[in-house]
């Protein structure tokens, strides 16, 4: 079977189709005033590394004439030497997909869609169900706009220490002023080669005096600390260390083991470099959560603080960046954004207006995780977007 492939900037209407119907050669149409021939083979080289003996074949076009658009689907119809010719209407311009389904009409050629919502490969002539749609990982959609995931920024955790790491997030959240006390303390004296630290009763943040002892018995009641003599303690593993050094660390790992217990495709500290085919590896970007939700990826940045507007516009420019028009950005933070709605000035209203979804903290103790991702994809104040059906 041979599918013609109108191109898309967006990676899950260009690869699913592919992927999902398992042609025996793929015919690429683009524009190469819209998308540079790099930009292509990107997209190509994602394909082949799933499907490496797939032939593919890319014709440059001038999207803005039907008729250019549908003499030239014609000529390649015809000279086709297939009794099967797919033509995918995903994605490409309004017109491609006009003079697309005009010309599988007159062919009698399979004209396909992929259904986001019922993840189907649907025939756009009768509707019949063609194929179920698979699955991308985050390397493949990558790959298809030449980026590439270098290694996480932090270790993951244990999943025998899911539940001590939840508890303590908690008790952060309960008393952030100590711990950033304790965090800004740790962080001047946490030598990479020591495994043990003198940490005082008492330290110090924004010139106040906070008591650190009901943290620090925390840390070690959960398996993070182990107290030796007087005030001195033992890290219990160079992970444990990691995560005493970094403050906003608990939110990130409170949410990212939160969404790993609901979702199989949930990443960890992701660093991207958007350059990933030129041999080096650059640090561009780093996003604290991302999770794969049917092929789609959902940005998530974690604050343990109010979010300001910086915030939001880092994390909706990098959804943008990844997963264009339909690209999905969260902010997690353990600050009450709910509680700002009414005020037109607070940060609430400028998430609501840049589509900058929500998630708090405190949220998780009770809702659902799946009800918590569908409020903070699909809130009912925003207005525009597509259900996430299967949250």
């Amino acid at each position: 079977m041979t599918l013609i492939e109108f191109f898309d900037a967006n990676a899950l209407h260009f690869l699913v189709p592919v992927f999902s119907l398992k042609p025996d050669r793929l015919i690429i149409i683009y524009d190469e005033r819209q998308y540079s021939s790099e930009r292509i083979d990107f997209s190509v080289r994602a394909v082949r590394n799933r499907e490496p003996g797939l032939p593919v074949k890319t014709i440059n076009i001038n999207l803005h004439h039907v008729s250019e658009i549908q003499a030239m689907l014609e000529k390649v119809v015809v000279n086709e030497n297939t009794d099967e010719v797919y033509m995918d209407l995903t994605g490409g311009d309004e017109l491609m997909t006009a003079a697309g389904f005009y010309v599988a009409k007159q062919y009698e050629l399979t004209a396909v869609y992929l259904n986001r919502k019922e993840r189907k490969i649907i025939s756009a002539i009768d509707l019949r169900v063609l194929s179920d749609a698979v699955e991308l990982t985050l390397d493949e959609y990558l790959m298809c706009l030449g980026a590439k995931q270098l290694n996480n920024s932090h270790m993951e955790p244990d999943p025998l220490m899911y539940d001590n790491i939840l508890r303590m997030a908690e008790v952060t959240f309960d008393d952030l002023m100590s711990w950033h006390a304790l965090q800004k303390f740790l962080g001047n004296h946490i030598s990479n080669q020591r495994m043990t630290v003198t940490i005082p009763e008492k330290c110090v943040y924004n010139e106040k005096e906070y008591d650190v002892r009901p943290l620090l018995r925390n840390f070690e009641q959960y398996g993070f600390l182990e107290h030796k003599s007087g005030n001195t303690y033992t890290f219990t593993s160079k992970q444990s260390r990691s995560y005493l050094g970094i403050f906003g660390i608990w939110l990130e790992l409170y949410v990212y083991i939160h969404l790993k217990r609901t979702y199989s495709r949930v990443h960890f500290g992701v660093v991207i470099d958007w350059v990933g085919y030129d041999g080096k590896d650059t640090v561009d970007n780093e996003i604290d959560v991302v999770l794969m939700h049917h092929s789609e990826p959902i940005l998530i940045s974690c604050k343990m603080r109010k979010p300001d507007p910086r915030d939001v516009y880092e994390i909706k420019s990098l959804a943008y960046n990844l997963g264009g028009t339909i690209g999905k950005g969260v902010l997690a933070t353990t600050y009450d954004v709910a509680a700002t709605m009414a005020n037109p000035h607070e940060i609430g209203t400028r998430m609501n207006l840049m589509n900058v979804g929500i998630i708090q903290a405190d949220d998780f103790k009770k809702k659902s995780t799946k009800d918590i991702m569908k409020a903070a994809i699909l809130p009912d104040q925003f207005r525009g977007r597509q259900s996430m059906e299967g949250m």
